[in-house]
């Protein structure tokens, strides 16, 4: 949010959070109104959304991101403000967070309901609750409360849910199994997380596609040719026995021009994706050709989240 203050003479514009304090909080909660998404902003995404899919035809599947409810309070506040207020005062941090969620369902249905679900929907913002910055129990407070009932309705629309949270996963990883996302993301190794993709595999694999494991930064800032081609050998040695594992980096490669070594470090990384990927075979099952249509509709669904 943009705010005016006066320099001299002069006001200025100047970046601010929009709940940075108490009595920001009590206008918030008793003025502010969100309107979801009109009729007209959901036929222009969804006119945009086949339009893509056209062009991208049999070559990728869209991936729509969907911030929760957690990441959207960030957003609006500020972590010196939210943090404390989220550790000390539920009541109230549960009234905010759920006059935000309403919002983001009621948009995610629109948008599932026009036809837009032959895609998968990513949720991102429980990274924001895991350790260090809360605790595993608050992890449940205030990310599968609320995250479930999104999963629960990219399902029922028969779209793919895929959840998205970096760092620390290992102490928050049963919490997240409950709310039975088809999909987790990026299960990041050593130091950025907490768990390996062995154990999470281990644990959650028969039930959750696991995506990731490679690290963008590595990729970007201080891997050469040898050392991408060692962490995607391992990645895929790891995660694909019994199927259900998708290499990717751990975030989008997104800095505009890439170096020499970086450019080099991404096409080691599909090199040795290729090639290492030739060496798992998981079902008696024929490969695709490029004849046969990719459609997530067809794809077996996970269980119906639980309360």
């Amino acid at each position: 949010m943009f705010r005016k203050t006066k320099t001299g003479p002069r006001e200025l514009l100047s970046k601010q959070p929009f709940i940075k304090n108490r009595a920001d909080l009590q206008k918030f909660l008793s003025y502010v109104k969100f309107a979801p998404y009109s009729t007209e902003l959901v036929e222009s995404f969804a006119q945009e959304f086949f339009r893509a899919q056209r062009a991208l035809g049999k070559r990728g599947i869209i991936v729509i991101n969907v911030y929760n409810a957690l990441s959207e309070v960030l957003r609006l506040s500020s972590y010196d403000f939210a943090y404390p207020l989220v550790y000390t005062e539920k009541k109230v941090s549960h009234l905010l967070l759920a006059r935000v969620h309403e919002v983001i369902c009621e948009n995610l249905r629109r948008i599932l309901k026009r036809g837009i679900n032959d895609c998968i929907f990513r949720i991102a913002g429980s990274e924001n609750a895991t350790p260090p910055y809360l605790p595993p129990s608050l992890f449940r407070e205030y990310v599968v409360y609320y995250d479930y009932s999104l999963i629960n309705i990219i399902q029922e629309h028969k779209a793919i849910a895929e959840l998205h949270c970096h760092g620390k996963i290992g102490q928050v990883l049963e919490s997240i199994a409950s709310m039975h996302p088809d999909a987790l993301d990026p299960i990041e190794p050593f130091p950025f997380g907490d768990i390996t993709l062995e154990r999470v595999k281990k644990k959650i694999g028969s039930k959750v596609c696991l995506i990731g494991n490679v690290p963008a930064t590595g990729l970007l800032h201080y891997y050469n040719e040898q050392e991408t081609e060692k962490c995607v050998r391992n990645a895929i040695k790891a995660g694909t026995p019994g199927g259900g594992f998708i290499l990717s980096p751990t975030s989008f490669l997104s800095i505009g021009r890439f170096n020499a070594t970086q450019e080099n470090n991404i096409i080691q990384f599909i090199q040795s994706g290729l090639k290492y990927g030739q060496c798992y075979q998981f079902s008696s099952k024929p490969v695709r050709s490029d004849n046969d249509k990719i459609s997530l509709q067809n794809l077996p669904k996970s269980p119906t989240p639980r309360e």
